[in-house]
């Protein structure tokens, strides 16, 4: 496997287009092509592959010279690009039938993470992925560069979605997630709708107003795609930074994550609209904010895409101790696990992000979970008295009320009313 550079147009536009998926979604989940060696050659995969989970696409790029293209009148560059989509999606239907062949011999082949080029050689080889999943309703996703960018209505080949480099680079903007690309992708093909080579926006808009429309019709629900993450970048920057720190941090405060633990949280926070990557990247500053005005642990909870939210807030002057402070969030995140059965019903996964403020920065902790623990009572007691019981059924915490005779949910071993019950003490707020 290999991650050649050359000075050809067509090899600009490959790396220019994983780039922006990279930067713009997350390098995780943009892989370099597998190179199959037969005979006595080596042949690329496909120009790249996005794959998160099960979802999956087969990258294919074209580009024509920038020196010819700007000779092309414009009946010629249409010709050109209509050229590259024909054959580009050929070229992706015969990587799926290698990826295949491959599985069906056992032998599946391995793709590399735009992420794990920076890695030395064992390091990125543990960040390898195994190509076993069923690719056979892999969408095509073909990329042309034409310096002319023509713009005129393409009749595409079933299962192949086309896009010029330009727009590819505008579409990842307003969505900001591969999972969302990949999703849009789905969503544009199944409807049938027109593409207009050189004009994305047009297609883009199509699908916005649906999602509205559809939304509107819920005081819960918000639009998988819309234009939050030009509204606001600077919510969307706020959260997209928490899959940025999966990589920052670790190694010092904690066990560093596995690549398969990496994949797994990158996922689930990838898997938002940009809606509520705004709003979660702004409610996040507004807890680190309230953190820097009075210095207590903070926490909160959000739910999107019928999945669990969890983040908790402080500092090393009050948890000095990195494992106490991991299992204080993991046993937050396993006790909102357990609101969740009992006030939806059901249950969920969980991600639980804590961030503490340490000398010299700030330490990012990462707890994933998957199914709902039972908790002792004494503890998820301590939990509750001091975070808050959460409906999230109908978005509210509030504070647990002890009967005067029972136990003071503070831990401290004497009964509510000669603790936190006794007159003048103070009580939690959530």
């Amino acid at each position: 496997m290999c991650y050649v550079a050359s000075d050809t147009a067509g090899d600009k536009a490959e790396r220019r287009t994983r780039d922006v998926a990279a930067l713009l979604g997350v390098a995780d989940f943009v892989y370099a092509q597998p190179v199959v060696h037969e005979r006595s050659s080596n042949n690329e995969v496909g120009d790249g592959l996005l794959i998160v989970g099960q979802l999956g696409a087969v990258l294919q790029v074209k580009a024509r010279d920038p020196e010819i293209g700007l000779r092309d009148s414009e009946a010629k560059a249409e010709r050109v690009v209509r050229k590259f989509i024909d054959v580009a999606a050929r070229q992706g239907s015969g990587s799926k039938r290698t990826i295949q062949k491959y599985q069906g011999w056992g032998q599946p082949l391995q793709a590399l993470p735009v992420r794990a080029f920076e890695f030395a050689g064992d390091l990125r080889r543990d960040f390898a992925l195994d190509l076993s999943m069923d690719c056979g309703l892999w969408p095509t996703i073909v990329v042309v560069d034409h310096p002319a960018d023509p713009q005129f209505e393409v009749d595409s080949p079933p299962g192949v979605f086309c896009i010029s480099l330009s727009d590819w680079e505008w579409l990842l903007w307003q969505i900001r997630s591969v999972s969302g690309l990949l999703y849009y992708v789905e969503r544009t093909l199944a409807a049938g709708l027109p593409t207009v080579f050189g004009a994305e926006h047009l297609r883009f808009s199509l699908v916005c107003q649906a999602d509205s429309a559809s939304s509107a019709h819920s005081s819960r629900a918000q639009p998988w795609f819309s234009t939050a993450a030009v509204e606001d970048p600077v919510g969307v920057d706020l959260y997209r930074d928490l899959i940025a720190k999966l990589w920052h941090g670790q190694s010092q405060h904690g066990k560093p994550l596995v690549p398969a633990e990496i994949r797994t949280i990158a996922a689930f926070l990838d898997d938002a609209p940009t809606a509520h990557q705004a709003t979660i990247g702004r409610w996040v500053l507004s807890k680190r904010s309230e953190l820097d005005e009075t210095g207590q642990t903070g926490s909160g909870n959000a739910v999107f895409n019928d999945r669990l939210f969890v983040y908790m807030c402080g500092t090393s002057r009050t948890w000095p101790d990195h494992g106490a402070w991991e299992a204080e969030l993991g046993t937050l995140t396993l006790v909102r696990l357990l609101h969740w059965r009992e006030s939806r019903g059901g249950s969920t996964t969980a991600l639980g992000i804590g961030v503490r403020e340490v000398d010299g920065g700030v330490a990012y902790t990462y707890v994933y979970v998957s199914e709902p623990v039972n908790v002792p009572s004494d503890i998820r007691a301590h939990i509750e008295w001091n975070y808050g019981i959460t409906n999230l059924a109908h978005g509210h915490t509030y504070l647990p009320k002890p009967g005067r005779n029972d136990p003071c949910p503070c831990g401290g071993g004497t009964k509510y009313k000669r603790c936190h019950g006794a007159p003048g003490k103070p009580t939690p707020t959530t």
